[in-house]
C-alpha cells in the first residue's frame, strides 16, 4: 500500500483456493494481482494512515488532518463603538442649521417640507438597541 500525491494505491495478489494437484472446471473468484486506488482529496492526514488485514478483510484508516476538523469559535461581545457616516442626515442637518436658523429647518418655510430635528443622544434608536 502507498500514498503519493494524494492517491492511495492498493496493490495486492489473490491466490487460487485449491492446489495445483486439483482439476478446476469453472472458479468463481476472480485470481491473481489487482490493484486499487483512491483519491484523498484535500484535508487528509496521509502521515497517519493505518492498515491492517484480518479475516479475508482490508480495513484502511484515513484520519482527517486537524486543519480540516471542524471546531468551535468562541464570539465575543465587542463595545459599541461611535461612528458618523460622511455625508449623513445628522451632518447635513447640522449645516443647514448653521445657514439658516432653528426656527426655519423645523417650520418649513415657503412650501417645502420641514427637515427633521437632530435625534439627541438620550432617545433610544428603536428596536435594535
Amino acid at each position: 500500500m502507498t500514498v503519493e500525491h494524494g492517491t492511495l494505491t492498493i496493490t495486492a495478489e489473490r491466490a487460487p483456493g485449491y492446489g495445483d494437484t486439483e482439476h478446476v472446471i469453472a472458479a468463481e473468484r476472480p485470481q491473481g494481482p489487482f490493484t486499487r486506488q483512491l483519491s484523498l482529496g484535500e484535508g487528509v492526514d496521509s502521515d497517519h494512515l493505518t492498515a491492517e488485514y484480518g479475516d479475508g478483510v482490508l480495513r484502511v484508516t484515513i484520519p482527517a488532518a486537524p486543519k480540516a476538523q471542524a471546531r468551535r469559535i468562541e464570539i465575543t461581545h465587542a463595545p459599541a463603538r461611535k461612528r458618523t457616516v460622511a455625508g449623513s442626515a445628522v451632518k447635513k442637518l447640522a449645516g443647514h442649521v448653521q445657514g439658516q436658523g432653528r426656527s426655519k429647518l423645523r417650520s418649513g418655510s415657503a412650501g417645502k417640507p420641514a427637515l427633521p430635528a437632530a435625534r439627541s443622544r438620550s432617545q433610544p434608536r428603536g428596536p435594535a438597541g
